[in-house]
């Protein structure tokens, strides 16, 4: 049991003083000794109270009898607080702190937290006689720590505070004149906002960090002793302010007084009351180390059950993941570190005061990493932790009958590609279709509905910790093909950094909802600059899924996939079996789908999607297919990947039945489909944003008629979107059809179907011979097989030292074809015409041949292409 000694006022009536200090610490493990420098029988915010302030002489007797009982060296702790008069804080410090401290060792010494309680809002509660005197003792070098609120900082540094600078400087100056290193101001107002503000000094280093905080327009007695409670037991325990430290208490102190205004609310007949004169302590309960009313045993509202992972890419397609966020995993982790440092990039970009040059020169690349920010209106709480509030409404939809039989929609989009799309063809199925049915879908009208889904897409942008214990492979479990990992990297937990999608799965039991967060773009640096995460993989799928033909924007860039045939001319065959290949994010999407409702089954649960960018994209994508409500944030237009896949849908069936809603800003170019061109960001890192058509209806925040905001890609930030944009309106978007659209109008989309006669004159060079065989008529296949074992059989001519079969070029009545062969090991001379493998920018680092796919133990055919 840890020992700490309290001294400040006690109320007999109310939590302020000692009755809002001493319950939480006991939570917390802490065994309290007391002393009251007042004796209320309440708060004099009250209008009238009684009672008196003690007496030197009576709170020296009982410190003495602690000294007696040997209490004086088990303290680990001392906190201090209001004090009314000069005299009894005189001897506070004469005869009480520095006997304690002379009566230990200094690596035994207690930490002193100071809590300054002087006055606020410009005025003073203390005599001013008290001032000098905490001056004083603030120059002992006793004080690990002081909480004061601004007005009580402004008083003893003699510094004033107005704006981000200022607080630097007068922090500095704090530190140089009274070397406490460690200060933290409870809640000032800079640029219109509220913030905490920690200080932290160590050796010649300081650190200064702010947390935004709610604003809640409401007077709260003993708000100042509760948070300084909070904040001693959790720094008795780093011996430092930190960024977790803070945002955890902050956080906690936060949801507290949320409590204690509902139950005074409902006490003043459901009107919030200008002040509330008692905070719900008693009704907070303590949860392992953490603090704040009973999480477990609230139901309402999403909250993070699981993380899947699936594999993307040639190597890891079949690979796929499931990690469960129990509250036994949960304990092992302090996952509020994460959130807080993305909370010190966040203050330190707002304290160097970027200008919107600045942004408007950063690539696409830069901001997408900033994605990463966990936004204002959810700061201090724990992104694993967080429960998000949801309103439903009665929604109408008309699904496929068969959806959930295995295979059966993968079945059905192979055949779509196989026929081309065509309708006839495709009308001819007979797919069967339920009725149209009642289902519960996402209040778009209801503000903390939106701010619930946006901020799910939002944390699965949230990165995982990584130490010794989250790289051992048992943290996850398989839910596709094993992982064996490779001899070189056999520790690397597979799941977090590693090609491939992630999805962070939200559940509320109370609704039996299920809510899917796919993760969007994580840009790749441009080159020299590094990949993030899941980057690498994430532009090849932006790039096949919102470009007209594989992100050939000009003679400069590489393709992402070998569709392209001429200026403006493209094979919508090729373009289409690519979007369905298995190492494509459209199949990984779906597979993490069919897993989730493994554990979550359909008939029972409601399960809605959401994402953000590239996520919200796929989650329409999603939706699309299983008629699932889906919410996406920012996406790109994604109605032409919506064709070429052929997603199925009820014949005659309108939008407002298809759930799919799309929520951006006019602001925002990604969204609004004018990230494109030679100048752009998005050009600049090699992202070709060619669509702006999208499914089912759109929410759209005009930001720039509403707010004059100018065009840029800061704009695109699910942080931004929720901050800045939706928490400032007082209403949600409204929703709407979108107008008629067309992507990539300018282009022409061929497609060859060797049976139909419709073959051009000469072979597509993409083509292996062998497939040019199959495909070819019977006379062509015979005299082109006659023509090759000809060449085959040809004279050999002996060439100085090495034999070499003679290369003949064989023309026939519809093409040209050229067949080669050494009889030696020597490199082909035919210019490879296919690209195996790319770097992460499209640029192709492996040139081969189309057969080589045929034969996967034959790697010679491979050319490397350095540089």
């Amino acid at each position: 049991m840890k020992n700490a000694l309290v001294i400040l006022s006690h109320v007999s009536h109310g939590y302020v003083g000692n009755r809002a200090m001493t319950f939480p610490l006991q939570v917390m493990g802490w065994d309290v000794d007391l002393i009251n420098t007042t004796n209320f029988s309440n708060h004099p915010g009250y209008g009238k109270f009684k009672g008196k302030a003690t007496k030197g002489d009576d709170m020296l007797a009982l410190f003495e009898g602690l000294s007696e009982m040997g209490r004086l060296s088990r303290y680990q702790m001392i906190v201090t607080g209001y004090v009314p008069n000069e005299e009894l804080l005189q001897i506070l410090f004469d005869q009480i702190i520095k006997k304690i401290f002379n009566n230990n060792s200094s690596s035994q010494a207690p930490q002193w937290i100071v809590d300054p309680v002087l006055g606020d809002n410009g005025k003073l509660y203390v005599l001013e006689k008290v001032v000098p005197i905490y001056r004083e003792l603030l120059s002992s070098g006793y004080v690990s720590c002081i909480t004061p609120n601004q007005f009580e900082f402004e008083t003893i540094s003699g510094y004033s505070i107005a704006d981000f600078k200022s607080l630097r400087d007068a922090l500095d100056k704090f530190y140089l004149r009274y070397c406490i290193p460690n200060v933290v101001i409870l809640s000032i107002e800079l640029n219109g906002s509220l913030y905490g503000v920690g200080f932290h000094a160590q050796r010649k280093e300081t650190s200064i960090f702010l947390i935004p905080i709610e604003r809640i327009p409401v007077h709260f007695f003993g708000c100042g002793d509760l948070f300084t409670a909070l904040l001693s037991a959790r720094f008795q325990t780093t011996t430092e302010i930190s960024v977790q430290v803070l945002g955890n208490v902050l956080h906690k102190l936060t949801r507290i007084l949320r409590l204690s205004l509902d139950i005074a609310t409902e006490r003043n007949g459901d009107m919030a009351p200008k002040v509330v004169q008692d905070i719900q302590v008693l009704r907070v309960q303590c949860k392992g180390n953490s603090y704040g009313y009973d999480e477990e045993n609230d139901d309402e509202g999403l909250q993070l059950r699981h993380i899947f992972h699936h594999g993307a890419g040639p190597k890891n397609y079949k690979l796929h993941r499931r990690l469960d966020i129990t509250p036994e995993y949960l304990e092992l982790r302090d996952f509020l570190a994460l959130m807080m440092d993305i909370a010190v990039a966040q203050e330190e970009t707002e304290l160097n005061a970027a200008s919107s040059a600045d942004i408007e020169g950063k690539t696409l690349d830069n901001l997408l990493e900033d994605t990463v920010d966990w936004p204002r209106a959810h700061a201090g709480k724990n992104p694993f932790k967080v429960k998000l509030p949801i309103s439903f409404k009665q929604g109408k939809a008309q699904r496929l009958k068969h959806r959930h039989v295995p295979g059966f929609i993968e079945g059905y989009l192979d055949y779509a590609i196989r026929v081309k799309g065509n309708p006839k063809i495709l009308g001819s199925i007979g797919l069967e279709w339920n009725d149209i049915e009642d289902i519960p879908v996402p209040d778009m009208n209801d503000r903390d509905t939106v701010i619930s889904m946006a901020t799910i897409s939002s944390n699965a942008y949230v990165r995982f910790p990584k130490d010794d214990k989250e790289k051992q492979k048992s943290d996850w479990v398989d839910v596709g093909q094993g992982w064996e990992p490779d001899q070189d990297e056999e520790n690397i937990n597979f799941g977090w950094l590693e090609d491939g999608l992630r999805g962070h799965i939200f559940v509320s039991n109370q609704s039996n909802t299920v809510v899917i967060g796919i993760k969007g773009t994580l840009g790749a640096g441009l080159p020299g600059g590094g990949s993030d995460e899941t980057a690498t993989n994430d532009k090849i799928n932006d790039n096949l899924l919102f470009s007209c033909c594989c992100a050939r924007v000009g003679y400069m860039w590489t393709t992402v996939c070998d569709c392209y045939e001429k200026t403006y001319t493209c094979n919508q065959d090729c373009l289409e079996r690519e979007l369905l290949r298995q190492d494509r994010y459209y199949q990984a999407v779906m597979d993490l789908y069919h897993n989730v409702t493994l554990l979550y089954p359909p008939e029972k649960y409601n399960i809605w999607v959401t994402g953000h960018s590239l996520g919200g994209a796929l989650a329409s994508l999603l939706g699309r297919t299983f008629g699932l409500p889906t919410v996406a944030f920012e996406a790109p237009g994604e109605l032409l990947a919506t064709k070429r896949l052929h997603l199925p849908q009820a014949p005659g069936i309108p939008k407002h039945l298809e759930n799919i809603w799309h929520v951006g800003n006019t602001a925002d170019p990604i969204y609004m489909g004018v990230c494109n061109g030679a100048t752009s960001s998005c050009n600049a890192a090699g992202y070709a944003m060619e669509t702006q058509c999208h499914t089912g209806k759109q929410c759209v925040y005009d930001v720039v008629g509403d707010k004059g905001w100018s065009v840029n890609l800061l704009n695109h930030r699910i942080h931004t979107v929720i901050d800045d944009i939706i928490m400032k309106y007082n209403d949600t978007a409204p929703c709407v059809e979108a107008l008629p659209c067309r992507d990539c109008f300018n282009w022409k989309y061929v497609t060859h179907d060797d049976f139909e006669g419709d073959e051009p004159e000469l072979p597509n060079p993409l083509k292996s011979l062998k497939l040019f065989l199959t495909r070819t008529s019977t006379a062509l296949q015979s005299e082109l097989t006659q023509c090759k074992q000809s060449i085959l059989s040809s004279s050999t001519n002996k060439d100085n030292n090495r034999d070499k079969v003679t290369t003949s070029v064989l023309r026939t009545t519809s093409s040209t074809l050229s067949v080669s062969k050494t009889t030696s090991a020597s490199t082909p001379t035919e210019k490879p015409t296919k690209c195996l493998e790319r770097t992460w920018y499209g640029w192709c680092s492996k040139w081969g041949y189309d057969d080589d796919d045929d034969d996967d133990n034959d790697d010679d055919n491979g050319v490397m292409i350095k540089g």
